[in-house]
């Protein structure tokens, strides 16, 4: 997991915090990233899919 793309031990260390209470603290916002990369997941294998039996027809 990455907070704007850093990891957290980083973000940690630089709010003197550690990973554990990083990930305690702030799981709700990564939850709303999971929900957001799951969707975009689902819009990737969607298309994919679209674009494969598009194919297939050819």
């Amino acid at each position: 997991m990455t907070i704007h793309n850093n990891p957290i031990p980083t973000v940690a260390a630089l709010v003197g915090d550690t990973p554990k209470t990083i990930y305690k603290v702030y799981a709700h916002s990564f939850e709303k990233d999971e929900v957001h990369a799951s969707n975009l997941m689902d819009e990737i294998i969607n298309l994919s899919s679209f674009e494969e039996s598009e194919e297939i027809k050819k």
